[in-house]
């Protein structure tokens, strides 16, 4: 329950997060590791990305892996 309403506060928090509609090429960014380095061939147990529009950019970073892994943060 607890994930679940830190989700429904993060999302009330950041209304880019409420978008009823899938984001297109110019409001979402993928990135592995590293900014715009996404690598979609190999099997990789972590995605981030930036999703933006004109008055906000976020960025998200999931890492499913057991290792600690350090993502770097892209250029605003």
């Amino acid at each position: 329950m607890f994930h679940e309403m830190a989700l429904i506060r993060l999302r009330n928090k950041y209304p880019i997060l409420k978008k009823e509609t899938f984001y297109d090429n110019n409001q979402i960014e993928w990135h592995g590791l590293l900014p715009n380095e996404m690598n979609w061939e190999e099997d990789r147990r972590y995605i981030a990305c930036s999703i933006k529009d004109t008055k906000e950019c976020i960025y998200i970073a999931f890492n499913t892996s057991a290792d600690t892994l350090l993502f770097r943060l892209p250029q605003l």
